[in-house]
């Protein structure tokens, strides 16, 4: 990753997905001084993304909501 980003000096963010717990695709977009982040297991993703029920919608149940 190092090595493509030299190459392309002009990408400034990176972003990342995961799946969360129902299988839909969430991101979170990041400079790129931190991609690393991304391969060695260190990039956190918000504790609320965890908290989606399958439409997307808050489980208003949940401690995690504010």
């Amino acid at each position: 990753m190092k090595d493509w980003l030299s190459n392309h000096p002009d990408i400034q963010n990176v972003t990342t997905l995961l799946a969360d717990l129902n299988g839909q695709a969430r991101g979170k977009r990041m400079p790129t001084s931190l991609a690393d982040k991304a391969f060695d297991g260190t990039a956190r993703m918000p504790l609320s993304v965890v908290n989606l029920d399958i439409r997307g919608h808050d489980v208003y149940d949940s401690p995690l909501i504010y």
